[in-house]
């Protein structure tokens, strides 16, 4: 799935020289893909089988100063409206502007006990675990086609 990124902008930062900006993490390209190819539709899952899930993200500091060391994460919306994490991928510290291309697998089972018959949107987000204070605080996301299983 190639994600459109879903973007969140705040309130402009004060201007003059002692003016103090926030970064700005946002997700500008991801991608799942698993051993069968890439996941850019519905692609459905038998349960109780095993997986292996590759995904890719590329992370960016759209924001004005630098972001501490954060996490991207995919995650998939669960019963409630509820968002789960499936797996995070490390982002180093990101200066203004620069970008940091995550890829990370692992594997899974789409269990019948966890997992009811239906379809899953899934999304990549941006400092998943809201560790760094942003220009603005609503996680960015990019995402995708929905998963069934």
């Amino acid at each position: 799935m190639s994600p459109s990124p879903s973007s969140h902008r705040g309130a402009a930062v004060g201007a003059g020289p002692q003016a103090v900006g926030k970064p700005d993490l946002v997700v500008t390209r991801g991608q799942v893909s698993s051993i069968s190819g890439n996941l850019s539709e519905v692609t459905w899952f038998l349960r109780d089988v095993r997986y292996s899930l590759t995904w890719k993200a590329q992370t960016k500091n759209a924001g004005a100063v630098a972001a501490a060391t954060s996490q991207t994460g995919l995650r998939y919306q669960g019963a409630g409206g509820r968002w789960v994490l499936f797996d995070r991928s490390r982002v180093p510290r990101l200066a203004p502007n620069h970008v940091h291309q995550g890829v990370e697998e692992f594997r899974y089972i789409f269990d019948s006990a966890s997992w009811d018959l239906g379809t899953y949107p899934v999304e990549i987000c941006a400092d998943v675990t809201h560790a760094v204070a942003e220009k603005a605080e609503t996680t960015t996301a990019a995402s995708s086609p929905t998963t069934s299983t």
